[in-house]
C-alpha cells in the first residue's frame, strides 16, 4: 500500500479489521457490536490528520497571500523611469493581472526575485530596454 495516503490506509484497515474480519458472520453488521461506536472511533483516528492538513492548507494560503501582496506592493511602486512598459501595462486591470502572472511564473520557475522579474519583463517587452 505504498501509494495510499494515511487516511486511505486507516479507512482500508478499518474496513478490513472491523467489518470483514472472519467473514460476514463476524462482521459488525451481524454482531451485536455498536456500529456507531466503531465509526466514532474511526472518526477520532482521522481528526488529527484533518487538522494537520487544514493547518498546512492555511499556511500555504497565507504564504500565497503574502506573495501576492508583495507583488502588488512592488507594482504599486512602479517607476515609469525604470520600467515604463510594465508601468503602462499595469494601468489596466487586465494588464496588471497579466504582469502579476508573469512575475509569479518568473519567481517560481526562474528563481527571480520580484524586482528582478519586473526588470526581466520590461526587457522582454520594451524594445528600447537594455540589459544591465
Amino acid at each position: 500500500m505504498k501509494n495510499l495516503s494515511t487516511v486511505e490506509e486507516i479507512l482500508f484497515n478499518f474496513l478490513r479489521t472491523s467489518i470483514q474480519q472472519g467473514g460476514a458472520e463476524n462482521s459488525l453488521v451481524n454482531k451485536n457490536v455498536d456500529i456507531k461506536k466503531a465509526f466514532t472511533d474511526l472518526l477520532e483516528m482521522l481528526k488529527p490528520l484533518e487538522k494537520n492538513k487544514l493547518e498546512k492548507i492555511n499556511k500555504m494560503e497565507n504564504l500565497l497571500e503574502k506573495f501576492e501582496n508583495q507583488i502588488n506592493e512592488t507594482l504599486d511602486n512602479c517607476s515609469s523611469l525604470e520600467t515604463p512598459t510594465v508601468c503602462n501595462f499595469i494601468s489596466t486591470p487586465e494588464g496588471r493581472e497579466k504582469i502579476n502572472e508573469l512575475i509569479q511564473k518568473r519567481v517560481i520557475q526562474g528563481n527571480f526575485t520580484i524586482a528582478q522579474a519586473v526588470v526581466s519583463i520590461e526587457q522582454e517587452f520594451n524594445p528600447n530596454s537594455y540589459a544591465e
